[in-house]
This record gives structure tokens, C-alpha cells and sequence, in this order.
């Protein structure tokens, strides 16, 4: 399996394909040395459980993140030198599912890392300078890095959010799903998709735990 994208989409995705399927042989192909600061980002409730519940990311939030109740006002003045310093203006209660503001290099790379521990194989820096895709079976994805460009034949998960690969991907099949459009991702079905298609070709393709793609 090659998941093309390495950042929070990508990783969540080979994570959540590695504890489905603990003998799969997994591959993230990610471009960055190191992801990109991005700043005001924050959770919703769909996201905060994903990150939180799903994924078990609450220890970390709580520690590299900051919790979030409500909107927060930075006054320039003696009395704000951190941004947990800040006036908050949110519920007088603590919430059941919290939220958090984000620093997503930190995060992505947290989750990054938490799928290679699970047994991903990180290529970094590298990038997918193409993808053939089949009507059926494997796929034919195109790798270049420092050692040079490897084609290789598997089950493939586009999860860069830069550009669409030569060629465009086709149209993704109908997900019944109601999706939230203030959270990061949606991964349950196109999770339940990959591990069908996964599945389905393990018994005669190279994309099973005894015989990795090449």
C-alpha cells in the first residue's frame, strides 16, 4: 500500500489502515523535510473526536495544543504575553468533547510518526511525479527521491493536498456519509474503501503482508 501524502490526511489514514490491518506493508511518500507552521487553525466537535478518540491524540493535544472553549481576544498589553494569557469568551461550563487551537506541523508530524511506529515505511523527502490508475487491481505509482524515481505496483491512497497527480484521479464514488465541512478530513469511508480494495487484491497482487509491492 503507497499513501502519497504524508501530513495529517496521509499518516491518519496509513495509522488507521496499519491497526485494521497489523500485517500490511505500508509506504508514505511525503515531499517536506519537515511540515510547514500554519497558524488559526482549530477543532470542531466531528474533528476533536477524530483527533482525540479515534486516533488517541488527547495527551498530546493537551500537552502541545491549547485548549479552546470559545473564541480567544489577544489584547496588546502587560497582561497577555501568551496566548494562554489571552481573554476567552466561550461557555461558562467545561465542555463534554473539547477543542482545541492547533499548531498542525505539530500535529501532522505527531501523527506521522505515530504511523511509522505502527510499522509505516517513511520515504522522505520524496514525492509521487505520477500515478496510473486502473479501472481494477493494482495501481502503478512513480516515486522520485534523492536515490532516484522507482516505480511501484500497488494499492494507492492520494492524500496530498499541493496538486492533483498526473492524471487526475477519477470522480470518487458516492459517500453516504454526512460530512461536516469544518472538520480536517473524513476517513471512514474511503478507510472502509482502501481496506475492500486491499482485500480484494491480496490474493492474487503484490499488495498483502507476504508479498509487498517492489
Amino acid at each position: 500500500m503507497v499513501v502519497c501524502g504524508g501530513s495529517l490526511a496521509g499518516a491518519a489514514t496509513a495509522l488507521l489502515l496499519l491497526r485494521a490491518r497489523p500485517g500490511l506493508r505500508v509506504a508514505i511518500v511525503e515531499k517536506s523535510e519537515r511540515f510547514p507552521r500554519r497558524v488559526g487553525e482549530a477543532t470542531v466537535e466531528i474533528s476533536a473526536y477524530f483527533l482525540g478518540r479515534v486516533l488517541g491524540l488527547t495527551q498530546h493535544l493537551n500537552e502541545c495544543h491549547l485548549a479552546k472553549q470559545g473564541m480567544r481576544f489577544w489584547f496588546a498589553n502587560e497582561s497577555a504575553r501568551t496566548l494562554e494569557d489571552c481573554s476567552e469568551l466561550g461557555s461558562r461550563y467545561l465542555t463534554r468533547l473539547p477543542s482545541w487551537q492547533v499548531d498542525r506541523s505539530v500535529l501532522d508530524e505527531e501523527v506521522l510518526r505515530r504511523a511509522v511506529a505502527a510499522g509505516a515505511t517513511l520515504i522522505r523527502p520524496a514525492k509521487a511525479v505520477r500515478v496510473e490508475l486502473a479501472a481494477a487491481g493494482c495501481q502503478k505509482v512513480t516515486v522520485e527521491s534523492a536515490a532516484g524515481r522507482r516505480a511501484s505496483t500497488a494499492a494507492v491512497a492520494l492524500c496530498g493536498h499541493t496538486k492533483p497527480l498526473p492524471p487526475a484521479p477519477p470522480p470518487p464514488a458516492p459517500n453516504p456519509q454526512t460530512v461536516n465541512p469544518g472538520s480536517f478530513l473524513s476517513v471512514e469511508g474511503s478507510l472502509r474503501t482502501t481496506l475492500q480494495q486491499v482485500d480484494s487484491l491480496a490474493s492474487d497482487s503484490p499488495v498483502s503482508s507476504q508479498n509487498p509491492p517492489t
